[in-house]
């Protein structure tokens, strides 16, 4: 509801989410933001990194950021992530994954899927314990606060941390502001 009293551009939430992600962007990474949505975010990180794709499955939303958004290292796609990476040349160094895990059944295959393609990722998801009654509602079985048809799971920051080792991910800076979960990530051996 408060995206409807600020404009996205100034509103907190979405500046202290690219503060944090332009802190590591370099100027000459290839950015993928999956789940993009209608840009915002693409289009921030495209003022900085060399080159960025924001894709997403819902048409719409990229007519929407290709209206909004118009920067020559900027492309926006609507398509499926893993099929796009299977059939494109273009080599990326981040993967942007700002609300999307806590909209996927299997994480970690997911993540798993995406890492061999990447060498760094930027997630964030909603933070489950921004507040000890989510504790307390798991416990007696209530539903999610997130209830919505896409959300399918919340983490808290021991279940994240643990998806994080089990997909060899090395957690750089970690963030919990505003009621979310930011993590930059690389790789690990």
């Amino acid at each position: 509801m408060s995206f409807r009293v600020y404009d996205s551009a100034d509103h907190a939430w979405r500046q202290k989410a690219c503060e944090f992600i332009l802190d590591f962007i370099e100027r000459e990474h290839t950015v993928l933001d999956l789940g993009c949505s209608s840009g915002e975010i693409t289009h921030l990180i495209a003022t900085k990194a060399k080159s960025v794709v924001g894709i997403d499955h819902d048409k719409k939303s990229i007519d929407a950021a290709q209206k909004a958004y118009s920067k020559e290292n900027l492309n926006f796609i609507c398509a499926d992530a893993i099929d796009y990476l299977k059939s494109t040349q273009r080599k990326f160094d981040v993967l942007i994954l700002s609300h999307v895990l806590e909209h996927i059944d299997e994480p970690e295959r997911f993540l798993q899927e995406f890492r061999d393609s990447f060498r760094y990722f930027y997630i964030e998801v909603p933070d489950f314990d921004m507040t000890i009654l989510n504790h307390y509602r798991k416990k007696l079985n209530l539903p999610l606060v997130y209830s919505d048809n896409d959300h399918v799971r919340e983490f808290d920051r021991f279940e994240l941390q643990e998806l994080f080792l089990q997909c060899h991910l090395r957690v750089t800076k970690s963030e919990f502001i505003f009621g979310v979960q930011r993590y930059w990530c690389e790789i690990s051996q």
